[in-house]
């Protein structure tokens, strides 16, 4: 088992979560990791972020169905080498949270179902390797926020995709996102 290099698991309880984070730190090989749970409530906490976050060679992160609960989703340390994170279905999100120095390669966010979500983490505009942002059916606060006020005109679940340009301006280069709505 340590040797994996890809693994999902779902139908996961909390009474699994402790022998998960102990398999975890044993997976040095690791480059995609997809966690579930199971719908009845049942849900892993910020201790099993904890553990995965000091995976050395984590390329995707799927964190799906309800994977974590609750409002707030921390990423404090870690996640040196994860390009792709994405979170579909944590019905309670309303926060993400990527402290300074996480995450320096993260190039794809993807967040999917998450209806309580109101913004995008502190700071994501400014994550240099980001290129893509995919929202889809998402809160109607986040997508004004990204799209404008007056978005009546848009469908009732936008998929928004953000991509990151760079314009070159004598010598130098400015990057900024734009926005657009693929439904």
């Amino acid at each position: 088992m340590e040797q994996l290099t890809r693994i999902w698991l779902h139908g996961l309880t909390e009474a699994d979560e402790e022998r998960l984070c102990l398999a975890i730190q044993r997976m040095q090989h690791l480059h995609y990791l997809q966690l579930g749970s199971l719908p009845q409530g049942s849900e892993l906490g910020e201790h099993t972020i904890s553990h995965i976050q000091a995976l050395p060679n984590l390329l995707k992160l799927n964190l799906v169905e309800n994977a974590f609960v609750g409002e707030r989703l921390c990423f404090v340390a870690g996640f040196k080498k994860l390009q792709h994170l994405r979170l579909r279905g944590l019905s309670e999100l309303k926060e993400i949270a990527i402290a300074n120095g996480v995450m320096l390669a993260l190039e794809v966010l993807t967040v999917l179902r998450c209806k309580e979500l109101r913004r995008l983490p502190h700071g994501w505009k400014h994550q240099t390797h980001l290129k893509r942002v995919l929202l889809y059916d998402v809160s109607s606060e986040l997508v004004e926020s990204i799209c404008g006020k007056g978005t009546d005109h848009l469908p009732a679940t936008p998929r928004i995709l953000l991509t990151r340009t760079d314009d070159e301006d004598e010598a130098r280069i400015q990057s900024k996102w734009v926005h657009r709505v693929v439904n």
